[in-house]
């Protein structure tokens, strides 16, 4: 051992770089990093000089590099071959930020939605405010009958669809237009919905504004009751509805029954 040099113990290497003794261990024995000496005792001993490799190495691993793709780098090092793999590796980590960032988002929209749920009643009908959203929308054919007509098929391939447009749901539901309530006809439904995160060509811009809001716990069946009272209300208030009607659930990931389930129908206000 050059008693010039500054020494660290394995523990003491190990804790600098917040890793486990473990790792440095593993990285020896398969011959990607080792100590700059080892004492007779067995004990391992490394440098400060050897610290920047380290870090470069868990940077690698931090950022999905395989041990195989690292220890292929390191046989051949050079400035070229680092340039270039730091280019593919920082576009790969800008998309994954993007893709996080996007997610993040539908994470905060399923909480605000489950606090929500915490604090709706059945048959509750309001006004609110509501901010601008996005939907991609398949419209049902001319030929569609009814709701026995939604079958698995049809809802796939609509989320199918959607994700030419985002990743990650935000929500998903149906629409109804206001002449088939009216007209009390639940059976056909227009279409189905799926809230993505950023507006793009081919989605559809639900305008903020003043909405008409119900809220219905339970069943589906009890749906046409809530809507009969959103009616009622509406033309108590003298209040012009918008020409369609958008439901959803608002607590599907958080109930273990039906008698549970939270439907939330909107309605824009003109």
């Amino acid at each position: 051992m050059d008693k010039n040099k500054l020494f660290f113990t394995l523990g003491e290497f190990a804790k600098i770089h917040g890793i486990n003794n473990r790792t440095l261990h593993y990285y020896d024995n398969i011959k990607l990093f080792s100590p700059d000496h080892k004492g007779e005792n067995g004990y391992r001993y490394y440098t400060h000089k050897q610290s920047m490799e380290l870090v470069t190495i868990l940077s690698f691993r931090e950022i999905g590099m395989s041990i195989k793709e690292i220890q292929q780098y390191f046989e051949n090092p050079s400035s070229d071959v680092f340039i270039d793999l730091a280019n593919v590796k920082m576009s790969e980590i800008d998309e994954k930020i993007k893709s996080l960032t996007a997610l993040k988002k539908v994470f905060q929209h399923k909480n605000e939605l489950l606090r929500l749920s915490q604090y709706v009643f059945d048959g509750q009908i309001e006004l609110v405010e509501l901010a601008e959203s996005y939907l991609f929308v398949s419209e049902f054919p001319a030929e569609f009958d009814g709701v026995d007509d939604v079958s698995i098929p049809t809802v796939l391939d609509h989320l199918k669809s959607s994700r030419d447009f985002t990743s990650f749901k935000v929500s998903c539901g149906s629409f109804i237009s206001l002449k088939k309530i009216i007209k009390v006809d639940y059976s056909n439904y227009d279409g189905l919905f799926t809230e993505v995160d950023t507006y793009k060509k081919g989605i559809y811009k639900r305008p903020k504004g003043k909405y008409l809001r119900g809220f219905s716990v339970g069943d589906w069946d009890k749906i046409p009751v809530l809507y009969s009272k959103m009616m009622l209300f509406a033309s108590e208030n003298n209040i012009e509805l918008g020409e369609y009607a958008f439901e959803r659930g608002i607590n599907e990931v958080s109930i273990s029954d039906i008698s549970e389930y939270i439907s939330e129908i909107t309605i824009f206000c003109k």
